[in-house]
């Protein structure tokens, strides 16, 4: 599975080391989207610029942060009853300003309704 960290979250990470107190690096919303795989299904490169998946459909606030010393994981669950027929692709967590801080994108998922499936991004 293609994923990475995004620009916007190491730019938030350096303004918060360098005393930036103001700066909240809070994950507060996970999305998800069909815009990860190329015509053959293959999961498409993650680029760390990128600031929004590729064809979001759903976004929502279900998203459980943990933290281990200066490890922070952050699990983003998504449920077959909100993505319907649709085959899931892509992944990403969303920062208090919605900045993207990381995404991953994988082979086409359908999630059966009464289901759901799990996501962790160590960040």
């Amino acid at each position: 599975m293609p994923r990475t960290t995004t620009d916007a979250l190491n730019t938030l990470i350096a303004r918060h080391l360098s005393g930036d107190t103001a700066t909240a690096l809070r994950v507060i919303e996970g999305a998800f989207g069909t815009g990860g795989v190329d015509a053959l299904g293959n999961p498409l490169p993650a680029e760390r610029t990128r600031t929004a998946l590729r064809t979001e459909i759903h976004r929502n606030t279900n998203v459980t942060v943990t933290r281990a010393g200066a490890v922070a994981t952050a699990l983003v669950v998504v449920n077959g009853d909100v993505t319907g027929p649709a085959a899931i692709s892509e992944v990403g967590i969303f920062a208090a300003g919605g900045n993207l801080l990381a995404y991953a994108t994988f082979a086409a998922r359908q999630i059966a309704p009464g289901t759901q499936l799990n996501f962790r991004f160590r960040i």
